[in-house]
Formats: C-alpha cells, structure tokens, sequence
C-alpha cells in the first residue's frame, strides 16, 4: 500500500510504501527533508543522496546468518562517505516483531563493533539516513506521531471511541493525527491524545531535526535473514 504520511524524520508529507499484514509492517521508504531546504537546493543536491540506496544494497549483502552487526554498518558507512556524505549515527535500523515496529536487534549506520552475529529467521529493518550535516540528530517540534503502550478505560464517550478506534486499527504500531481526522473532529482527537498523554497510555514521537540543520535523506529495507543470505520483503514501487 502506498500513502502520504506524516515522517518521522523531518515531519513533513513523504512517500511511504508499507504492508501491515497481521501486525507485522514492512515499510519501503524514501525521504527527502524539504523542511530545510527549498525544492531548487533538494534539486541540485538532494539527488546525490541517492547513495542511500547503495547503502541498503551494500547492508543486504552481508545480510546472511553469521553476518557481523557491525561489518552491516560498516558497510551502509562506506556506501554514504563515498558521496561525500555523513551518515546519521543516533538513529539506526531494528528489528521487526508482531505489533512492534522498533526491537532487538539495532542495525547501525556505520562500525560501531558490535561482533554479535545474525540468526537465521530474524526479521530486520535496514535504514540508512544521510546528510551534509554532522550526523547527529535532536528532537525538535510538535508531535504529529504517536503509538500506543497501554489501554486503559476513559470516561469521555468520545475518548472511548477513540480509543476503540485506534485499538482495533493500530493496536500498538505508530499511528498519526491525521489518520483520526477520518473519524473524529480535530478538537476530540487532541483532547483524547491530551488524556492519553496524561495517563501515560500512549508515546510521542517528536519530529526531528539534524543538529547542524542538514538536509537529511533515508532509505529503507525490510529483510529475512536466511542460512545462505537474505530475502527482501519489500521493494520500491
């Protein structure tokens, strides 16, 4: 399924690509964070991030049980460098459970050491993110995006239909303001997320923002680890 979405990243509209089957996501993405620069900038130097996609390729292929975490992440580090650019060091690839979208294990963006090596059926989310900036990102902003960590019941009708609502469709995978909009009015769904916030049900998710205030790109891949290499589960469309 394609769709607009709100990004984690930069908080503007991007293009995501992602399956929701059964709790599990798949996400194939790619982001440009416009909110830095204006679209003649992105033009002329926004295309040669296109690296990123080297780096997910680069990460595939030593994606195979043995494979080394951190020779991943060297491999992702090397494919960005060679443009000429900086990879994101506190944001990183995960891995990828049933209603959980962030687990064990971390997928690096460049040689952090990490000798652990990757088991056969394990489920991982390569995600390189590059920039012309420091490499290092803050949260910055209005949180647009939100996932559930508990349910608990809520006194306001509204609030409870809400909270059905985003029970029944999301469960705990991240989900935006605007995806309520569909069903509620504005002022109900930020009151309700107003009294989840309060009663610590649900987490934020701030928008980010390079430190040095880079333009940003990320890529993403969704793979299964297997005996001789990898699958990928997910391609862009």
């Amino acid at each position: 399924m394609g769709c607009l979405c709100r990004c984690f990243f930069c908080s503007v509209d991007t293009r995501a690509f992602f399956i929701h089957k059964q709790g599990r996501e798949q996400v194939s993405l790619l982001c440009a964070g416009f909110c830095f620069f204006d679209w003649l900038r992105y033009w002329a130097q926004g295309r040669k991030l296109g690296g990123n996609y080297s780096a997910v390729y680069c990460g595939n292929c030593g994606n195979e049980q043995g494979s080394e975490i951190g020779a991943i992440g060297l491999a992702i580090e090397s494919a960005i460098t060679k443009k000429g650019f900086h990879p994101i060091k506190n944001l990183s690839g995960h891995g990828l459970d049933q209603y959980i979208t962030h687990c064990y294990p971390t997928i690096p963006n460049y040689d952090n050491g990490d000798g652990e090596e990757l088991k056969e059926g394990t489920i991982i989310a390569i995600e390189p993110f590059a920039t012309e900036g420091v490499g290092m990102i803050k949260e910055q902003g209005i949180p647009e995006i939100f996932s559930m960590t508990s349910f608990k019941a809520m006194r306001v009708g509204f609030t409870r239909d809400i909270l059905k609502y985003i029970e029944k469709k999301f469960k705990t995978l991240p989900f935006s303001k605007r995806s309520l909009y569909e069903k509620f009015s504005e002022a109900q769904v930020n009151y309700t997320l107003k009294k989840l916030n309060e009663t610590e049900m649900v987490h934020e998710y701030a928008p980010l923002v390079e430190r040095s205030g880079g333009m940003v790109t990320q890529a993403e891949h969704t793979l299964l680890v297997t005996k001789n290499g990898c699958e990928v589960l997910t391609k862009v469309v």
